[in-house]
């Protein structure tokens, strides 16, 4: 009993009929400016991978294995819907930076400071208290503040 062949069904109503040939074909025939993006894209999956790899071993970012492969993985979604899939160019955008965004929060939260900032003062500035008590051990000798009998302090203009 012989194969029946039934029109549109099969590997070739998908890819087309060149399809069944040769893989080295296809890719020799391609568009050089889809292979020149399929190589620079190779390439940036190649860097973003050792760079998050050596930035969060270097930080001490927790499940640092996981952050390259998450990070390159989504770099190499991206090429892949650039490529083959007909999709709008904002979405490969989006799906490129996904993983190197995630990686950036979570980079922040691992190398955040762990005491609360005050407010009005910056994240890792010396406060005027710091700087104060450095000279003599006297608050009010640098800054020129002085406290009074409520507790609120004031600052004097040095004369």
């Amino acid at each position: 009993m012989s194969p029946v062949h039934v029109e549109g069904v099969g590997p070739s109503a998908y890819f087309g009929a060149e399809s069944t040939g040769s893989a080295v074909a296809s890719v020799l025939s391609a568009d050089p400016t889809e292979i020149a993006v399929g190589a620079i894209g190779l390439v940036a999956t190649v860097v973003v991978f050792a760079w998050v790899r050596r930035d969060a071993s270097a930080n001490d970012v927790p499940r640092a294995r996981l952050w390259p492969i998450l990070a390159s993985g989504a770099v190499a979604l991206g090429l892949y819907l650039y490529l083959f899939a007909p999709v709008p160019m904002t979405g490969v955008i989006m799906t490129s930076n996904t993983g190197l965004v995630l990686y950036g929060f979570e980079r922040e939260l691992a190398t955040r400071d762990p005491a609360p900032t005050e407010p009005g003062t910056l994240p890792h500035a010396p406060t005027s208290s710091d700087e104060s008590t450095a000279s003599n051990g006297n608050p009010s000798a640098t800054t020129g503040e002085s406290s009074t009998s409520n507790g609120e302090s004031s600052v004097t203009d040095g004369e």
